[in-house]
């Protein structure tokens, strides 16, 4: 919609404060400036916070289940070393869910705070990036993190497919200890 056609904005229309766009976040006309709407606390209407939310999940999969009790001040020590990723393991992000972790971390350009009434109230505004990529950027990053930590740092409870992959447990005590099956690819290397 171009900007000459609206003199004065209807509800649901906005501009964007990155381009000057109108966009109508509802409707799904907008900008690629525009990330999705931060909502009575979540994160809404966006495709792009999906791909966040679940790298996001798995790394705390990764510190919660796959490292064991250290596992949140091992990826702190692995952060610190590559000196990538250190504010996502503070308090402030670390424990307050996806939606939370990617308010703290991202820059965001606000639009305007909308609240509404009734059965469906709820509050909010628009989420906009200046720089297009940047939140793909991140995702990229923790999931290279997590490639990292699960290259760097030996499970505390290692499964036996794991202990097998890195030759601790002969191939033929696998199918005793565990119902895992290495990949058919991991098979023919040993």
């Amino acid at each position: 919609m171009a900007e000459d056609e609206i003199d004065e904005l209807e509800e649901g229309y906005e501009h964007c404060p990155v381009c000057n766009r109108v966009n109508c976040p509802g409707a799904m006309d907008h900008c690629e400036h525009y990330v999705g709407s931060y909502w009575d606390g979540q994160v809404i209407w966006s495709d792009r916070f999906q791909a966040f939310e679940q790298a996001w999940g798995e790394l705390q999969d990764l510190v919660d289940d796959e490292l064991g009790e250290d596992g949140l001040d091992r990826c702190r020590a692995l952060a610190a070393k590559r000196r990538v990723g250190e504010e996502w393991f503070s308090d402030g992000v670390w424990h307050v869910g996806a939606s939370g972790a990617l308010m703290q971390l991202m820059d965001f350009e606000e639009g305007p705070y909308v609240e509404t009434e009734g059965m469906l109230s709820g509050s909010g505004y628009s989420l906009y990036l200046p720089i297009k990529d940047a939140l793909e950027e991140l995702v990229k990053s923790i999931e290279e993190f997590i490639a990292a930590a699960r290259g760097r740092c030996v499970p505390t409870r290692p499964s036996p497919l794991f202990l097998w992959q890195v030759g601790r447990v002969a191939p033929a005590t696998l199918s005793t200890q565990s119902n895992l099956r290495p990949p058919s690819s991991l098979r023919s290397a040993r």
